[in-house]
């Protein structure tokens, strides 16, 4: 008998025990469900919000349309603080080289590297600004000069063989000022060497000889020689008996009542310019 009792109450026990945890478990859920009923209601009351807008405005858009001037409504959903414009582009560099300015080169042949970049500025929706850069692209340069050509951010240069010659770099960015870059590149040609040789004088003519030691290069257009009574105006006589680099030019005096002093000097010419000799001078006798 007092077995039988244990064991009854031991079955209670457990029973009990079973009630509670199904109790416990059907809180749980019941908690969980009024959770997910509060998120449905409030979905559901933003929702009907919404709806209630949407039919505010299409009463107004049915309003418009049905006046006598139509108009046509287009609803913006615009993000928080999106950017709304950029504006102010400027080409703030352009190097050669690494130089940001115009540059002087050799006439050897060579490739220079040219880059740009630049600023501009962003406005976003909230009215806030901000600086950006920008980099050219190899299609945003372009170059122009006999002897120059252009490639992905290269000019090649060649071998000056003439005159002075320059190239102009021109970069350009949509909304943004072009900005234009010089390349100068030195002649191959110099004035030629010229020296004032010598001067006689001999019944009645005078004879000058000057000398032309180096062409510069280039190709003599005018030689001969300038005398005068003034070493500061001297009037050019040329001449065309160029011979193994020494040329000469006879002046006749004729009749002279007293001696006078001339002064003289050669000169030549090429593509480069106008080179002298230094300035002598004779007596020339009376006659």
């Amino acid at each position: 008998m007092e077995t039988t009792a244990y064991a009854i109450t031991a079955i209670f026990c457990l029973l009990f025990i079973a009630a509670a945890i199904a109790l416990i478990q059907y809180r749980e859920r019941y908690l969980k469900a009024e959770e997910q009923k509060a998120v449905l209601e409030k979905k559901y009351r933003t929702t009907e919000h919404m709806l209630s807008r949407l039919i505010a405005e299409k009463t107004a858009l049915q309003a418009t349309i049905s006046g006598s001037a139509k108009t046509d409504s287009v609803i913006v959903i615009q993000q928080a603080n999106a950017l709304a414009s950029s504006t102010g582009y400027a080409i703030t560099s352009v190097t050669l080289d690494g130089v940001n300015d115009d540059i002087d080169i050799t006439k050897s042949a060579q490739t220079i590297t040219v880059l740009g970049s630049g600023t501009y500025t962003k406005t976003y929706t909230s009215g806030a600004t901000e600086s950006a850069n920008f980099n050219l692209g190899a299609s945003d340069i372009s170059v122009s000069g006999t002897g120059f050509t252009y490639s992905n951010y290269e000019i090649s240069v060649t071998a000056n063989t003439g005159l002075e010659r320059s190239c102009i770099v021109t970069a350009s960015y949509s909304g943004a000022t072009s900005v234009q870059r010089t390349i100068t590149q030195a002649t191959a040609i110099v004035k030629p060497t010229v020296g004032t040789i010598s001067a006689g004088f001999t019944d009645g003519t005078a004879t000058f000889v000057g000398n032309i030691s180096n062409n510069g290069g280039g190709t003599i257009s005018e030689y001969g020689i300038e005398y005068g009574e003034s070493a500061e105006s001297l009037t050019a006589h040329a001449s065309s008996n160029l011979s193994g680099g020494s040329f000469s030019v006879d002046l006749y005096f004729g009749t002279v009542l007293e001696d006078v002093t001339y002064y003289y000097r050669a000169y030549a010419t090429n593509e480069a310019g106008t080179s002298y000799g230094a300035i002598e001078d004779i007596i020339i006798p009376a006659t």
